[in-house]
């Protein structure tokens, strides 16, 4: 059974002064569905992080959604999945973004956020390049300005934004969509899934 990493979203209460994560079940459950054990990254200051991730093994990791990246929330956030991005890179450890996932991903090899207009909670086409489409939700407000380096455009939106990437030669994939939200678990999703993180069953 392989250990996955799964990064949390971040609340944080300003009467209280109170920083919370949480994570979507579903995502636990995609995972389990899967044959992986998830683990729930906590967002904690940077030296704290380091020293929990000290020695643990894990095979893989997801980047999971929700939270927009820069802002108080997610000032812990954001350094620790910078740290994970790298981590992923150097040590070629399978690394899946789901959708600020992706975008963090993105930002890290020299893309730019952009703002998107009709992408919060609606359903729409994505198109591959074999001229073959799914749908799937959506529920960002930001998109990317170009493909990040080393990346190789998988699918695009009908209005041209991208939503999914992979890496040309590290096992690294993001997708602006959120596979745990589908009532039905789209089969492209799981094929994806199961190669990114080396998957066989």
């Amino acid at each position: 059974m392989k250990n996955i990493l799964i990064s949390q979203r971040s609340t944080y209460h300003r009467i209280r002064k109170e920083y919370n994560d949480s994570i979507d079940l579903r995502l636990t459950d995609l995972l389990i569905e899967m044959g992986c054990r998830p683990i729930l990254i906590p967002n904690l200051e940077h030296k704290k992080f380091l020293k929990w991730i000290k020695n643990l093994p894990f095979d893989g990791i997801v980047l999971s959604g929700g939270g927009d990246i820069g802002t108080i929330e997610n000032k812990f956030r954001d350094k620790i999945e910078d740290y994970l991005i790298i981590k992923s890179k150097n040590k070629k450890i399978p690394l899946f973004g789901i959708c600020r996932g992706m975008q963090m991903i993105s930002k890290f090899y020299g893309s730019k956020l952009i703002s998107v207009k009709n992408h919060v909670n609606k359903r729409h086409k994505v198109f591959f390049k074999n001229k073959n489409y799914t749908t799937v939700n959506s529920y960002h407000n930001f998109s990317i300005n170009k493909c990040p380096k080393n990346f190789i455009v998988l699918s695009k939106s009908i209005d041209e934004n991208i939503e999914s990437i992979i890496h040309k030669d590290l096992p690294m994939y993001g997708c602006m969509w959120h596979p745990e939200r589908e009532k039905k678990k789209l089969t492209y999703d799981k094929a994806i899934f199961k190669k990114i993180f080396g998957i066989n069953k």
